[in-house]
C-alpha cells in the first residue's frame, strides 16, 4: 500500500510539473520553442480581412497578424505564402509546419489538426438592391449565386441542398460583378463583403445575415503537437489584452469611427437642444415680464385717475432726512 501510494504520490508530481512546462511555453513531447523549427502560414490571397495580399504587395489581415505575432513571441521563424485558396496539401519541407486557418466541417475534420476558434464568421447574402430581394438560402434555388471556390460556404450550400447555380469565382470579382447587375445574389462571410463593399465603393449592393448558425474559424494544420504549443500562445495573448487589440484592428475600425461619430452627433445634437430650450425659455419670460409691465401700467394708470378723482395727494420723505414721518396723506390738499 505505502509503495503503490508513493508511486501516485510521484506520478501526480510529475504531471503537475508537466502541466506547468506546458503553460510555460516549455517542452511539449519534444517541441521546443529554440529549437530547428520553421512554420510556413498557408491563406487566401483574396479573403480580406482575414488574410490578403494588401496594396503594398504583402501578407496581411487578422489570422497573419494573430499567427505572425504568436509565433515572434515564441520565437520561431516562419514565412507566408498566400495564394488562391485551395485545400492545403500535408506537404513538409525541410522541417516546417503548416498552419492556417479555416471554417469546420465534416469533410475538413478528416483531412486536418484543429485547434481553438479564434472568431466565428457570420454567413451573409449579398444582392442587388436594384434586382430580386433574398432573405433566407432557400430563396437562392435557382439562381445564379457567386461563392468561393473550394470554400466552406460552398461546402454549406451543398450540405443544405440549395440547388442554385454556382458561379465559382473570387470574392472580389464576384462582389463587383454583382454590383454591376450580373447574377442574382453572392454568399460569403459578412466580414470579407463588407471589406469589399467598403474598398471598391459598391453602392449597390445590399448585406443581409443568412439563416444560419454563425461557422467557426480555427487555427488549423497538420501536426497537432505544433497547434497545441501555438494554441497555449494564443491564450496567453487573450490574457494580456494582444488578441483584444488585433481584433479591434481589423473588425472594430469601422464601428470605432461610426461610434465616435455618433458621439459628435449626440453632442451636437444635446448642444442644439440646450439652444432651443434657452430660447424658449428666454421668449418665456420676455413675454411674462411684457405682460407684467403692461399689468403694472394699467394698475398705475388706474390708481393715478382714483387719486385724481379723489382729490387725494400722496407725499413722500426721505427716511433720512425726516426720520419722524416716512409719509403723510391728506384728503384734501387744501389742508396742507
Amino acid at each position: 500500500m505505502k509503495y503503490t501510494a508513493r508511486i501516485g504520490i510521484l506520478a501526480t508530481v510529475f504531471l503537475f510539473f508537466f502541466f506547468i512546462d506546458t503553460i510555460k511555453g516549455e517542452s511539449i513531447s519534444g517541441f521546443h520553442p529554440n529549437s530547428r523549427l520553421e512554420v510556413e502560414i498557408l491563406g487566401d490571397k483574396n479573403y480580406p480581412p482575414f488574410e490578403f495580399i494588401n496594396d503594398k504587395g504583402m501578407p496581411d489581415g487578422f489570422g497573419i497578424d494573430l499567427l505572425g505575432t504568436a509565433l515572434k513571441r515564441l520565437g520561431i521563424p516562419y514565412t507566408v505564402n498566400l495564394n488562391t485558396w485551395d485545400e492545403p496539401k500535408n506537404i513538409q519541407r525541410k522541417g516546417r509546419k503548416i498552419l492556417f486557418f479555416m471554417a469546420r466541417n465534416e469533410e475538413r475534420n478528416q483531412k486536418y489538426a484543429f485547434g481553438p476558434t479564434v472568431k466565428y464568421l457570420t454567413l451573409s447574402i449579398i444582392y442587388n438592391k436594384g434586382k430580386e430581394h433574398y432573405g433566407s438560402l432557400r430563396e437562392l434555388n435557382g439562381k445564379d449565386v457567386f461563392v468561393e471556390k473550394m470554400s466552406n460556404t460552398y461546402f454549406q450550400l451543398k450540405k443544405r441542398q440549395i440547388r442554385c447555380r454556382y458561379l465559382e469565382c473570387n470574392l472580389d470579382d464576384g462582389l463587383k460583378s454583382l454590383n454591376a447587375g450580373k447574377g442574382d445574389a453572392c454568399v460569403c462571410s459578412r466580414e470579407v463583403a463588407t471589406f469589399y463593399i467598403k474598398k471598391f465603393g459598391l453602392k449597390n449592393l445590399i448585406v443581409i445575415d443568412a439563416d444560419i448558425t454563425p461557422l467557426d474559424y480555427h487555427l488549423a494544420g497538420f501536426d497537432s503537437t505544433t497547434i497545441r504549443f501555438v494554441a497555449i500562445e494564443l491564450s496567453k495573448m487573450q490574457l494580456d489584452g494582444t488578441y483584444n487589440a488585433l481584433y479591434d484592428k481589423w473588425f472594430n475600425t469601422e464601428s470605432t469611427a461610426d461610434h465616435i461619430s455618433h458621439i459628435v452627433y449626440i453632442i451636437l445634437g444635446c448642444l442644439v437642444l440646450l439652444v432651443g430650450i434657452l430660447h424658449t425659455f428666454i421668449n418665456t419670460l420676455r413675454k411674462k415680464v411684457r405682460k407684467s409691465g403692461a399689468q403694472l401700467t394699467e394698475k398705475n394708470t388706474y390708481l393715478r385717475m382714483a387719486l385724481h378723482a379723489g382729490k387725494i395727494g400722496v407725499w413722500g420723505y426721505d427716511v433720512k432726512r425726516s426720520p419722524l414721518f416716512k409719509a403723510t396723506i391728506r384728503l384734501q390738499t387744501s389742508t396742507v
